[in-house]
C-alpha cells in the first residue's frame, strides 16, 4: 500500500485527513500526557502482574505435573500378567479360537 493509497483510507475511515509531523509522515496521536512517576508506577504494576502471572503458571505446571504422574502409578500395569512364555499363550488362543470356530454342519462328511 503505497502512501496515496494510506491516505485515502485514513481520509474514509475517519473523515479527514491524517495529522503530518515535521516530515511529513502521519505521526501516531498520544492519548495521554504520561508523567514520569505515572510511568514509574505503571511500570511497577507490569512487573507485579508479570510475576503473579509466572507463580499462577509454575503452580499450574506442577499440578499438572502431578496429576499425570498419580494417572501413571493408577494404570500401570505390567507387561505380561501371566508366568507363562509368550509362545505358549499365543499357542493356548489360538487352539481355543479354532474350537471355537469348529462347527459340525460345516463338515463335507455326513456325520
Amino acid at each position: 500500500m503505497n502512501k496515496r493509497q494510506k491516505k485515502k483510507r485514513y481520509k474514509k475511515l475517519y473523515g479527514h485527513n491524517p495529522i503530518k509531523g515535521t516530515d511529513g509522515r502521519i505521526e501516531a496521536v498520544k492519548a495521554y500526557n504520561l508523567k514520569p512517576e505515572d510511568i514509574e508506577r505503571l511500570a511497577d504494576n507490569i512487573r507485579e502482574v508479570f510475576a503473579c502471572a509466572a507463580q499462577v503458571m509454575s503452580d499450574f505446571a506442577a499440578a499438572v505435573s502431578r496429576a499425570f504422574a498419580d494417572l501413571a502409578k493408577q494404570y500401570r500395569k505390567p507387561v505380561i500378567e501371566q508366568v507363562e512364555e509368550l509362545p505358549a499363550v499365543v499357542a493356548r488362543n489360538l487352539t481355543e479360537r479354532r474350537k471355537k470356530c469348529r462347527q459340525n454342519r460345516w463338515r463335507a462328511s455326513g456325520k
